[in-house]
């Protein structure tokens, strides 16, 4: 799946495009699973920082980094269910999700 190119991605580091397109991929397999769809019809993904540790190939760290700059760039944004769990991840498909 290719990434769509946006003003916002071209300040992300190569990592970060990394894990956004594997969240891309996840996206579009959460798409078709309603228990992926939260209660305002949203699609969202679980991605866990031991996940992205694994499949970006980096420490604790670097995960959180990673993360960090997706959300400044606008790209994901996060939302805590509780304080152990791991937090939804939304991918805006439009400039009208960032609010």
């Amino acid at each position: 799946m290719p990434i769509p190119v946006t003003p916002d991605l071209k300040s992300v580091s190569p990592a970060g495009k990394i894990l956004y397109s594997l969240m891309l991929y996840r996206m579009q397999l959460s798409k078709s699973r309603p228990e992926w769809i939260d209660e305002d019809g949203e699609p969202f993904i679980y991605y866990s920082l031991k996940d992205v540790m694994n499949d970006i190939s980096c420490g604790e760290k670097k995960a959180l980094q990673i993360f960090k700059e997706l959300e400044e760039a606008h790209l994901i944004r996060r939302h805590s269910q509780c304080q152990f769990s791991t937090p939804r991840i939304y991918i805006p498909t439009n400039r009208s999700d960032e609010a």
